[in-house]
Parts: C-alpha cells; structure tokens; sequence
C-alpha cells in the first residue's frame, strides 16, 4: 500500500517488479501510476533512476512529481525512459554522478555493532 503513495513506488510481483510513479502521501493523497514491469534488481534500479533524474531536470522548483506527471503527461515520461534506451542509460548516469559523494547518514550504524544494537529486535 505504501508503494502506491511514493514519487517512486516498487511491488514485487510473481514475474519480477511493478514500478509505479508520481504518487503523493501528503495532504491530497494521490495514488500512483503504473509505470513499468521488469524482471531484475538491476532494471528498478536503472528505470527508477532515470525517472528521478529526468523530473530532477524538468521539474519546476518545490514542483512534486504528481504535478510534474501532470503537466508533462505520463506518456512523455515513459517515452523519455522506456522507449528511449539510451537516454535512461544517460539520464541514470547523471543521476549516479550526483549521488556519487553523498554520504549515507546510516552507514555509521550499519558497520559499528555497539550502533547497530539500537534497531536489532528484543525478543523476550
């Protein structure tokens, strides 16, 4: 159910994956739209990507992927990304360049165990 309300929502299905888009979990809930099915990590990873990469250079400032779904059309996108191959190489590129130095503000709880402990289950 949470999938159906993100910028970007995933459902594993029977045959791979369900991507969805442009749902909005705010205040005007909005439900997602389907996207796209595909069968390996590796395509979530790269159809997602360059979703967010082509809203992130389209989109107006503070715009929500809702709206920008809305103003550019759904068909628009899913050409951009599904129909133009090399351009959703290029675009999850780009996107992968951005995010090249950001720093996971988890991993520090991830490697150190004396961390880690805080979110481990209690079993009684």
């Amino acid at each position: 159910a949470e999938a159906g309300i993100k910028d970007v929502g995933v459902i594993g299905v029977d045959s791979g994956y369900e991507i969805y888009v442009a749902g909005n979990g705010g205040i005007k809930t909005e439900v997602a739209q389907f996207f796209c099915k595909v069968q390996t990590d590796e395509e979530v990873k790269e159809i997602s990507g360059a979703f967010l990469q082509l809203y992130r250079e389209e989109g107006y400032y503070l715009e929500r992927t809702v709206h920008y779904i809305e103003r550019v059309g759904l068909d628009y996108v899913k050409k951009q990304i599904l129909d133009d191959e090399a351009k959703r190489k290029a675009l999850y590129e780009r996107l992968l360049f951005a995010l090249q130095d950001y720093a996971d503000p988890w991993q520090e709880h991830a490697e150190k165990p004396e961390l880690r402990r805080a979110f481990e289950d209690f079993v009684a």
